[in-house]
């Protein structure tokens, strides 16, 4: 009888671990593809910061700043870099 009991504390044991493995495969598959959302959004707001430190700095010969339309002009190009990104991002199929 004890060994029929053992036996099946290891049918049940392998049948446990081969759950966790499932489990644990599956909830990494979740984080890279929340990594992968992550990255994706900090690669996009990247280049936007960079123009607005740039265009926030006090300095005297900056470019666009005496311009009529200087600020639509910065908003356009961050605009453009933005959805460049976001398309380079779906043909590479990355979203």
């Amino acid at each position: 009888h004890a060994q029929e009991v053992w036996d099946t504390l290891e049918s049940q044991k392998g049948m446990v671990d081969t759950l966790h493995e499932t489990h644990k495969s599956l909830i990494d598959f979740r984080i890279n593809e929340i990594i992968k959302t992550l990255t994706i959004f900090s690669v996009i707001i990247l280049p936007i910061s960079a123009v607005a430190g740039i265009f926030g700095m006090n300095a005297v010969a900056m470019p666009l700043v005496d311009h009529a339309s200087g600020f639509w002009i910065i908003i356009g190009m961050v605009t453009l870099l933005s959805g460049g990104m976001l398309v380079y991002f779906k043909l590479r199929k990355w979203l």
